[in-house]
């Protein structure tokens, strides 16, 4: 169904620069604009000389009226969208996610040019604009094949679930780990290119044991500085070919094989390929794999238990091929989170023990808001993780059957007499409960993870600071 938008009136979700601008332009034009609605209601009351109406307001009288989406992030548009049908708004202008994409059915792209045409002050050539009944937030298709053989495929596979190979021969401490886990090539790659003031030497030293475990190799000044140098040329190459040749880490992919037993992807080579692209910031590792593999990997018949219309969904990140293109604002807020806590849990705890691998420690996690995603990365790594259950516990679970995690939800009263390794508490839960119980429990690092104005107080070892929400955060260990 279409409306004409001459003649409507019009509410504004957004009260800031680009909210001013849309009003002067609709107001330029002859409409007139009833009120805007914004987060920050309970802050501003009135904007531009009209009311600002909170999310949670009473939108009968406004219902009817034609509502535009002025937010910068056009990301967030779809989003936004979802909640305000809730509210009872359907004729909305914004950008859908779909369309963005390069997908959306015909009404989404009607309504995106629209949006288009008012953003360019273009009012005269929009004649009708179609209603919206509902947002589709994505088309559920394979977003990680890349290229497709007889003999199989290349896929971009979540860092979470690459790992080095175990050969038999070799029980060296750097198979079977994940490979943000090769933190002496991470390091030396990331040195090199200028994002850590770290020099070469922990890679260095890790060449040097490599070396002292194979018979009739000198280590000499002279083979360190043929060491550094032959890396050099090699992360040299990878570089221009990652600035000019974008399709050189899918050509030359590194052949990976499917681990059943731990359900994630055992690397055959490209240990220095799948570390410089962790260094570069990549959240993905072409992998060439065969179609039986992905196929066990891709979990179909679970895949598919997930509607893709469950609103919350939306707001989260799931590592599953069909569901990479969720438009989750916080992906590099958690990716760059898990990494830096990983890499100073095994070079705090885990090299004094000559190990590098996580595997059979024990962790309690508790997180609000981010569905389980960051247990089931440490469940990837090897960790028995048991989480305290919060909101959302069936779509979790949901989740956690189909990205073939084991469920480890328990009430906080559950958790019983049993002792951990390390610990990751969000201040919420921490600033209730019995500190003195939890510390006991606790047999290595306790993390606490919170907003950086709430963790001020609390002593603890800096791991981990970023932006969620517009607000800092923290992850901090405590001392």
């Amino acid at each position: 169904m279409d409306y004409e938008l001459n003649g409507q009136k019009i509410i504004i979700y957004g009260a800031a620069s680009y909210g001013k601008r849309m009003y002067e332009r609709f107001v330029k034009h002859g409409y007139e604009v009833a009120g805007f609605i914004d987060k920050r209601a309970d802050e501003i009351t009135e904007f531009m000389g009209v009311e600002v109406l909170h999310l949670e307001s009473d939108f009968s009288f406004y219902n009817d009226m034609v509502l535009f989406i002025a937010v910068k992030n056009v990301f967030e548009h779809s989003s936004i969208v979802k909640n305000l049908i809730t509210k009872g708004f359907y004729k909305i202008i914004y950008r859908s996610y779909a369309v963005l994409t390069g997908a959306g059915n015909v009404s989404q792209k009607r309504i995106n040019a629209v949006y288009t045409q008012i953003d360019e002050d273009a009012f005269m050539e929009i004649s009708s604009v179609p209603t919206v009944q509902e947002e589709t937030i994505f088309e559920k298709k394979d977003n990680s094949v890349v290229q497709e053989t007889d003999e199989g495929v290349v896929a971009n596979i979540p860092w979470q679930s690459v790992f080095t190979n175990r050969k038999k021969e070799n029980s060296s401490i750097w198979s079977e780990i994940n490979v943000v886990q090769l933190i002496p090539h991470i390091a030396f790659f990331s040195y090199l290119l200028g994002l850590s003031p770290d020099g070469p030497e922990e890679y260095l030293k890790f060449c040097e044991d490599s070396a002292m475990k194979q018979k009739n190799i000198m280590v000499t000044d002279k083979w360190r500085e043929n060491v550094i140098h032959n890396r050099k040329t090699v992360f040299q190459q990878m570089n221009l070919a990652y600035e000019l040749e974008p399709d050189f880490f899918i050509d030359n992919a590194p052949l990976a094989e499917w681990n059943t037993s731990s359900h994630c992807f055992n690397l055959k080579s490209g240990k220095h390929r799948a570390a410089f692209l962790i260094a570069k910031g990549n959240k993905y590792i072409p992998l060439r794999i065969s179609k039986n593999d992905y196929l066990l990997y891709l979990n179909d018949e679970d895949a598919n238990s997930l509607l893709s219309k469950d609103e919350r969904l939306y707001h989260h990140r799931i590592l599953h091929p069909h569901y990479l293109r969720l438009p989750f604002v916080e992906w590099d807020f958690y990716s760059q989170l898990e990494i830096k806590l990983i890499h100073f849990m095994t070079k705090r705890f885990m090299y004094p023990l000559g190990k590098i691998s996580l595997c059979g420690r024990s962790m309690l996690i508790s997180l609000n808001d981010d569905l389980g995603s960051i247990s089931r990365t440490f469940s990837y790594l090897g960790l028995e993780v048991t989480r305290i259950v919060h909101d959302e516990t069936d779509l979790v679970k949901k989740i956690d059957k189909l990205m073939q995690v084991s469920d480890t939800l328990k009430d906080i009263e559950d958790i019983g007499e049993n002792d951990y390794d390390f610990m990751l508490i969000d201040y919420d839960l921490y600033a209730q409960v019995n500190k003195e119980e939890f510390y006991r429990k606790c047999k290595m690092g306790m993390f606490l993870f919170g907003p950086k104005m709430e963790l001020h107080s609390c002593k603890g070892t800096l791991i981990f600071e970023g932006i969620k929400d517009v607000k800092a955060w923290q992850i901090i260990l405590l001392e």
